[in-house]
């Protein structure tokens, strides 16, 4: 339509307020005609809705207003910015956006008393659960209460004692000439629209979007661009997005992109970047930063690593800048989890092999998506590596399909690392981001071309030294030695014995058919003197390594005790290590976790239902007290009895670490002995633990 051939028709809502608001919005327009209708919207009839602490629609003070411009009823409506939904209904647009004389928040109050002045308990008015917040942050020992209405009708709330104070944009008061009653301007985080007014019309009419266009600020704004940088490797930045940098003013740049590229652009550099637990900045000031620039009048980049809109909160940005009218453009990246197929060798599909991809998010646990795929690959996953393992064991995935952690993809310090899921399960890594995590059947196509992996083993034994896949290293760190007789003592006692009955079990046992020699030697530990005089009470015996099943049976040996004696007590075994060495005594447990772990222990003794048992654990002197504790917990009685101690090799040397790509370690007291001989686990290694209790420990330390 020609603006000029005929009245306009403009509606708006019909608050006093709203009316003089079409007045100031075409005050800066071109002389033109326009009949004003002033009808209540659904928010104006429903004053009984709280805004303050209810969830209300978007349009609730627009949609009567969109009804009418979609009916052809009128040609434009005149709304405050900030009441706008996002997005607009299908049909209608902006023509105009307008500036703010003002965007601060005042504070109306009886006696001009200012908000640090109202006495505690005071009663203050507010229409939004922002402005509560500000109030209480402030002042927390006032009492913030909703209201509702037209300018005119709050402030009457405080003139009537209904509130001490209220809470009110100073722009709506300087429109209906009331900045007299403004005790103080407030300091508060306001909507970045307060007091700009929107003018919105039916989208295909570029007549009426010309003729508001002169008044519209959003004229003034730079450009936004959402960048993918890609997998890092600046080669693979997109034609697009390097278009999008050489015209930048401004670019918002994040960790996953190489600095070093980007002196090259004449824009300002702006690092926003976020790593786990350390944020330069949270994603809600990075949005504002970026706003900022972009209606300052700025061509601004976010650059963000790999694609923006895969997991990289492009989705969020996007909306909070088209919210608040700011045009916006999106260029993709490369995704680093399609650009490791390339990289790495490793296809996510394969014929006959994997016909279907999922790419998930590692970075939080209690959510770990279970995808079901024939290739997994999850982002965000360096912290979470082996818990990732795990849960997808449980899920059904066998421990041997194999995985690759993949390391700086694209760049010159990419590096691939190659295991099993069931290694995976007790590993860590020391490694800043990022880190991806591929699983899969194909892994193998390109993990059988990498050749053997060489890896150090630490511990007193080296299992894996015969290893088809590894070519192993092994320099113990410790040394397993026989308890010194001096020097131990057990943890906790089954149970409160006098001599007397001491005296009455050692009778009693040394009578039986199965009974053992007595001897007057006074030199026993504990672990003899239980063997002795005790072992008639318990029901279990438990065995969490080899060497606790060879050093125990070696006090037996030195007691003359007859082995046939043990018939009575059930055994228990860590795992198939420690069940080998039963074996060789002709003795074989009756519990045996698969996952060879305490925590597989305490789940066997949960699901049998083993409670108000008496149970001895043979151990090392710097064995952990969970499996201990977590039996007590189901209401049996343990002794802890050391029978060998794990001692520093100080006869073990250096070897250069650069040389290998992992380091086994089958237990705490090796993750210790390799800080002493090391001084710190070393970054860019998998590290590698043999059970639960040690995966800790490395975690602990990393």
């Amino acid at each position: 339509m020609n603006v000029n051939d005929r009245k306009l028709k403009v509606i708006a809502r019909n608050s006093p307020l709203s009316l003089i608001q079409v007045k100031e919005a075409f005050s800066s327009l071109p002389p033109v005609e326009y009949a004003l209708t002033g009808i209540a919207s659904f928010g104006d009839r429903h004053k009984e809705i709280s805004l303050m602490d209810e969830a209300v629609a978007e349009d609730f003070f627009t949609r009567e207003l969109d009804e009418a411009l979609l009916n052809g009823e009128a040609d434009v409506a005149v709304h405050s910015a900030k009441d706008l939904p996002y997005p607009l209904p299908a049909g209608l647009e902006l023509y105009c956006l307008t500036e703010a004389a003002t965007k601060v928040d005042a504070l109306v109050s009886r006696s001009r008393l200012r908000l640090a002045e109202l006495p505690p308990g005071a009663r203050i008015g507010a229409s939004s659960a922002g402005r509560k917040a500000e109030v209480l942050k402030r002042r927390p020992d006032l009492m913030v209460v909703g209201v509702r209405g037209t300018i005119e009708e709050r402030i009457a709330q405080v003139d009537s004692g209904y509130v001490d104070a209220l809470v009110v944009a100073a722009c709506a008061l300087s429109r209906l000439g009331l900045e007299g009653r403004i005790a103080e301007e407030l300091p508060f985080k306001t909507h970045p629209l307060q007091g700009c007014l929107a003018v919105v019309g039916r989208a295909g009419n570029p007549a009426l979007k010309t003729f508001f266009a002169v008044a519209d600020i959003r004229r003034t704004y730079g450009k936004a661009t959402l960048v993918g940088f890609g997998p890092g490797n600046p080669d693979l930045l997109t034609v697009g997005g390097e278009k999008a940098l050489q015209r930048a003013d401004v670019i918002f740049h994040d960790d996953l992109v190489d600095k070093d590229s980007l002196e090259k652009y004449g824009a300002a550099k702006v690092y926003v970047g976020k790593r786990r637990n350390k944020h330069l900045y949270r994603q809600d000031e990075i949005n504002e930063l970026v706003y900022e620039a972009a209606v300052s009048g700025k061509n601004t980049v976010r650059l963000k690593g790999g694609d923006p809109m895969v997991f990289a909160r492009g989705r969020e940005e996007l909306d909070f800048l088209k919210s608040r009218f700011v045009d916006v453009a999106v260029i993709p990246g490369i995704s680093s989890g399609t650009a490791l197929a390339a990289c790495t060798h490793i296809p996510l599909t394969h014929r006959g092999v994997a016909s279907s991809v999922a790419f998930a998010t590692g970075h939080s646990i209690e959510n770990l998506p279970l995808p079901n795929a024939d290739t997994l690959v999850y982002f965000m996953a360096g912290a979470n590596i082996s818990a990732i393992a795990g849960k997808m064991i449980a899920a059904g995935r066998a421990a041997a399909t194999p995985a690759a952690l993949v390391y700086n993809v694209s760049l010159p310090g990419q590096e691939t690392f190659f295991s099993t899921l069931g290694e995976l399960q007790f590993s860590a890594i020391k490694y800043p981001a990022p880190l991806l995590v591929v699983v899969g059947d194909v892994v193998s196509l390109e993990s059988g071309n990498a050749g053997r992996r060489k890896a150090l083993a630490t511990g007193s034994t080296c299992e894996t030294c015969n290893d088809r896949w590894r070519l192993v290293t092994h320099t113990p760190l410790i040394k397993i030695q026989k308890a010194d007789v001096r020097k131990v003592s057990n943890r906790r006692h089954c149970e409160e014995r006098s001599d007397e009955a001491i005296r009455d079990a050692a009778r009693t046992w040394s009578a039986s058919p199965f009974g053992f020699a007595m001897t007057e030697k006074n030199d026993f530990s504990d672990a003899r003197r239980i063997v002795r005089e005790t072992i008639g009470s318990y029901q279990w015996i438990i065995f969490t390594s080899r060497y606790g099943v060879r050093f125990f049976f070696e006090i037996l040996d030195e007691l003359s005790f007859d082995i046939r004696a043990l018939g009575t007590l059930k055994i228990a075994s860590v795992g198939k290590t420690t069940t080998a060495e039963l074996k060789k005594y002709r003795l074989y447990p009756e519990i045996e976790p698969a996952t060879e772990s305490a925590e597989g222990l305490v789940a066997c003794f949960k699901e049998a239902g083993i409670t108000d048992s008496c149970i001895l654990l043979p151990r090392s002197d710097k064995g952990l007290t969970y499996l201990s504790d977590e039996l007590q917990a189901l209401g049996n009685r343990v002794t802890d009895v050391t029978v060998y101690e794990n001692v520093f090799n100080s006869e073990a040397s250096r070897v250069d670490l650069s040389d290998f790509r992992e380091i086994l370690f089958a237990s705490p007291s090796g993750v210790d002995a390799f800080k002493r001989l090391y001084g710190a686990l070393p970054e860019g290694i998998l590290l590698l633990a043999k059970g639960k209790t040690t995966e800790n420990k490395l975690k602990s330390e990393i």
